[in-house]
């Protein structure tokens, strides 16, 4: 029975990689884009980090999951033989909590700035149907 629990645990740990994060945050059939999306501003680098100013231009809150408030979990793609290839994504839930950007509010969000070309983005869903979400660029760096 043991044998076959890290059998199982191996193959759906194997099946979750292969298949990369991009199908993790694909829309399934009842599923849809946000109406409205948050603005994002790049402001600066600091001590390893690139703050990012993220505001909800409308009065509908959204909602993300995230470390902390302004530690988003974070989905990255990295500059590869010339195109944007999925790569790292903060899939371990552990620590994480739902937070909301109520509408009009203004946040900075701490993203770890990556030694190489990097895509940083975070999921933002409608609290009151959580089938409507969107991927959310972040960051870009250098190619």
């Amino acid at each position: 029975m043991k044998r076959l629990f890290l059998y199982t645990s191996a193959l759906a740990l194997l099946v979750i990689r292969s298949a990369g994060w991009e199908a993790q945050v694909a829309h399934g059939d009842d599923e849809s884009e946000l109406a409205f999306v948050p603005k994002v501003k790049q402001l600066k680098s600091v001590d390893g980090f690139i703050l990012v100013e993220v505001t909800n231009p409308t009065k509908h809150p959204l909602t993300y999951f995230g470390y902390a408030k302004d530690l988003p979990q974070l989905f990255q793609k990295e500059w590869i033989e010339g195109k944007w290839t999925a790569a790292d994504w903060d899939w371990c839930g552990t620590g994480m909590s739902r937070y909301t950007l109520q509408g009009f509010e203004r946040i900075e969000f701490k993203i770890f700035d990556r030694p190489v070309p990097t895509q940083s983005f975070t999921l933002f869903r409608n609290p009151e149907d959580p089938d409507q979400f969107s991927l959310v660029k972040l960051t870009e760096s250098g190619q």
